[in-house]
């Protein structure tokens, strides 16, 4: 009986053991700042695809590939954010846009891979068009991951 008590707790302590790193790889909350300048790839009547390089923190350098929806003044939207890991982040916003202003609204952060599996986070994000036919795009919020 009691090599039986033993070899139980030593088997308990094992699988302690196996799990504890898991365990320590609670999330982390982390400012979250980027800033991409996109080209715009391919337009389907409202819906444009752009992409291009950037930075931020978390990502290190990076690029985003982004699908917009026009709908009416509002761009809806989804991104892909591939970190310098190649590890990726999922995001959704709503942008509204008024005539000779960026367009401005809120973002979500919905998951990802690698280290963003389940990263979750909200801000704001802001597009605004440049001289040259492109777009810049900056996220300011927070990721937990």
């Amino acid at each position: 009986m009691k090599r039986y008590l033993l070899w139980t707790m030593f088997a308990l302590a094992a699988v302690a053991l196996a799990l504890s790193p898991s365990m320590a790889a609670a999330a982390k909350d982390a400012p979250f700042t980027a800033k991409y300048v996109l080209t715009i790839d391919a337009v389907y009547g409202n819906h444009i695809v752009a992409s291009g390089p950037g930075s931020g923190t978390v990502v290190g350098k990076s690029s985003l590939v982004a699908h917009v929806q026009r709908k009416g003044k509002e761009f809806v939207g989804s991104g892909t954010i591939t970190a310098s890991n190649g590890d990726l982040i999922y995001t959704a916003s709503t942008q509204t846009e008024e005539p000779g202003k960026p367009g401005v609204g809120p973002y979500t952060i919905v998951g990802g891979t690698g280290r963003f599996a389940n990263a979750s986070g909200t801000g704001t994000t802001v597009a605004t068009d440049n001289p040259d036919g492109t777009v810049t795009a900056t996220y300011d919020g927070t990721i937990s991951f």
